[in-house]
C-alpha cells in the first residue's frame, strides 16, 4: 500500500524534522521532501554519523501521522540504509 497523492504532506505541511519509522523501528528524520505528483520523495538526514542522505520514494510511505510528526514506511531499516543516496547540487556538479 503506497501513499495516496492527497496524503502526501497534508495541506502543504512541511515534513522537515519529522521522524521516519521503518517496519522494524526508528530510522532517521526528514531533511527535505518534494510534493511532485508521480515523483515525490523524502530525503532523510545524515544520521548521527552523517553517513549520507537516503532518498526514499513516496511509494514506500504507508502513512503520515501529523499528531506525532511521524512517517511510517513499508521498508526495513536495512532497506532504508541501502537506498540510493541524495546528491546535493555540489555533489552533482563534481560528479
Amino acid at each position: 500500500m503506497g501513499l495516496q497523492p492527497d496524503m502526501w504532506a497534508p495541506d502543504g505541511l512541511d515534513l522537515t524534522g519529522w521522524s521516519v519509522m521503518a517496519t522494524d523501528g526508528f530510522v532517521r528524520r526528514v531533511d527535505e521532501h518534494t510534493e511532485e505528483v508521480g515523483d515525490a520523495y523524502l530525503v532523510l538526514d545524515g544520521g548521527a554519523w552523517n553517513l549520507g542522505k537516503p532518498l526514499i520514494p513516496a511509494s514506500a510511505v504507508v502513512r503520515c501521522e501529523p499528531e506525532e510528526r511521524t512517517i511510517r514506511l513499508a521498508l526495513t531499516r536495512g532497506q532504508v540504509e541501502d537506498a540510493p543516496q541524495h546528491l546535493s547540487e555540489t555533489d552533482r556538479a563534481d560528479g
